[in-house]
């Protein structure tokens, strides 16, 4: 864990009483313990470049090492408990064997259940980090992939299949140190915006999602407020113009066309309705683009698109940027600074 990931686990770790905290230890050292041994076993390997690292490429030449966790490395605890789980009869051999001197990292059979569940919930986090890396999500997508996670660690159900009581335990310290960060996002009003212009969302996924009305509400107002900078300018100033004088008119030949002139008067017409209004009476339409949507709709909503178009091309990561500086130095390397 990073330092901010640290900070959050002792900060949740801190609410909870004396009794909780003793209880929660015990519940999860077979996973410490597990952890403890799995990275013993990786560092003994790697920094034994003379004895154990030649027996095993010997034993396993197709795979050269054993992925270490490294704390400044995203997801590295679970590629590392993914090889081991993969790869238990290997592991479990090269361990035994006495020559090695790695008898007392054996790893026994509650320990290895520990590391077949934990790689199970870490896989969660390892694809959302892939995907969020590797495609360019839009801050809409935020909120329902933090809900996914959140979900996934409350309830203890990963793959539709229930972990273990020590990995629930641990899952649960998770879910309180994910709901710390989840919070923030009520500090930005970018991810209600982006949430409500959501023409698949609208505010019908807070209600499904139970959220408080007042919160809801809010969110249309924060919308509603964005969306005041985008409206044309209207002349209000009708003081200084004078009234024209009442010419009269003849009836119209048709009555029918008099009656419907009359009933048009009692219902104002759709498009002389505020546009915000219109978006959110229609109903929800199932959209996995809503920026490509906003495009499409741009005549039917000419002065919401504007905003929704503003808020949807916010990248809701920094992945691209970072890899752009990565690639450039690549290109623009310290001995090629003249380029």
């Amino acid at each position: 864990m990073d330092e901010d990931d640290e900070d959050g686990f002792a900060e949740v770790l801190n609410t909870m009483s004396d009794e909780e905290r003793q209880e929660w230890g015990e519940a999860v050292k077979p996973i410490r313990s597990a952890l403890y041994k799995c990275r013993k076993i990786a560092f003994k390997i790697i920094n034994s470049s003379t004895l154990l690292l030649p027996r095993w490429r010997a034993l396993l030449p197709n795979i050269l090492t054993l992925p270490r966790d490294v704390s400044t490395r995203w997801n590295s605890t679970y590629d590392m408990l993914n090889v081991f789980h993969l790869l238990r009869p290997q592991v479990t051999q090269f361990v035994d064997s006495n020559s090695n001197g790695l008898a007392e990292f054996q790893v026994n059979e509650h320990e290895w259940e520990s590391i077949d569940g934990l790689t199970a919930a870490l896989k969660l986090l390892k694809d959302a980090t892939t995907w969020f890396s590797a495609n360019s999500p839009m801050v809409a997508q935020v909120i329902p992939a933090m809900d996914a996670i959140d979900e996934a660690l409350a309830t203890g159900m990963v793959d539709n299949e229930e972990v273990s009581d020590p990995i629930k335990h641990a899952l649960a310290i998770g879910k309180r140190t994910i709901n710390k960060y989840y919070a923030l996002s009520d500090n930005s009003t970018t991810y209600r915006m982006a949430m409500v212009l959501h023409p698949q969302h609208k505010t019908c996924y807070f209600e499904n999602a139970n959220w408080s009305e007042d919160w809801i509400e809010e969110s249309i107002d924060i919308t509603r407020a964005a969306y005041a900078q985008f409206k044309p300018i209207e002349d209000l100033d009708t003081s200084i113009t004078q009234p024209l004088p009442d010419i009269p008119s003849s009836p119209p030949a048709n009555s029918f066309i008099s009656l419907m002139s009359k009933q048009s008067q009692l219902t104002p017409s759709a498009s002389g309705r505020d546009e915000l209004d219109r978006y959110l009476m229609d109903s929800c339409v199932p959209n996995d683009n809503p920026l490509h949507w906003w495009l499409m709709n741009r005549k039917v909503y000419p002065n919401l698109a504007k905003l929704a178009i503003s808020v949807h091309t916010i990248p809701a990561t920094s992945v691209a940027v970072e890899r752009s500086f990565s690639q450039g130095r690549i290109l623009v390397s310290h001995l090629r600074n003249r380029l």
